[in-house]
C-alpha cells in the first residue's frame, strides 16, 4: 500500500505540475494577446495620423494651387493686349484682335493663344463651376511655361 500512496502522491504532483504549466501558458497567451491588440491599436492610430497628415497636405496643396492659379489668371487678365468691354468682361468677338495685340507685346502665337484661353476659361468658369479645375490646371501650366521661357 505504501507504493500505491507514493504513486498517488506522485500522480497528484504531476497533475498539479501540469496545471501550473497550463496556467503559466494561459497567462503567457493572454499577455501575448494583449500585446498584439495593443500593437494593433497603436498601428491603427499611426495609420490614422498618417491619413490625416496626407489629407491635410492634399488640402493645403489644393488651396495653394487654387491661389496660385488665381494669381496667374489675374496677371494674365490684366495684360493690356486683351480686349475687354466696359464692365471688364472678355470680348469674345474680339479674340483675333486680342491675339494680335498679345503678339505685338512679344508673345508667340502659341503663348498668345494659351493666355487668351486661360482668361476665357476663367471667365466661363464663373457661369459653369465644373470648368474651375480645368481653368486652374491650364493657368498653372501656362504660368509654368511662361516663367520657364
Amino acid at each position: 500500500m505504501a507504493l500505491n500512496d507514493i504513486l498517488s502522491v506522485y500522480r497528484q504532483s504531476l497533475a498539479s505540475d501540469r496545471q501550473s504549466r497550463l496556467a503559466e501558458l494561459q497567462l503567457s497567451m493572454q499577455a501575448l494577446q494583449w500585446e498584439a491588440s495593443h500593437q494593433f491599436r497603436e498601428e491603427g492610430r499611426q495609420r490614422e495620423d498618417f491619413v490625416n497628415a496626407l489629407n491635410y497636405a492634399d488640402k493645403a496643396a489644393s488651396e495653394a494651387l487654387s491661389l496660385d492659379s488665381a494669381n496667374i489668371y489675374s496677371q494674365l487678365y490684366n495684360i493690356e493686349g486683351i480686349i475687354k468691354d466696359d464692365e471688364g468682361n472678355l470680348r469674345v468677338k474680339k479674340a483675333n484682335k486680342s491675339l494680335t495685340n498679345l503678339g505685338k507685346l512679344g508673345f508667340t502665337p502659341q503663348e498668345s493663344a494659351d493666355i487668351y484661353n486661360v482668361v476665357q476659361m476663367y471667365e466661363k468658369s464663373r457661369d459653369n463651376p465644373a470648368l474651375q479645375q480645368s481653368a486652374q490646371q491650364l493657368a498653372v501650366s501656362v504660368g509654368r511655361r511662361l516663367s520657364r521661357d
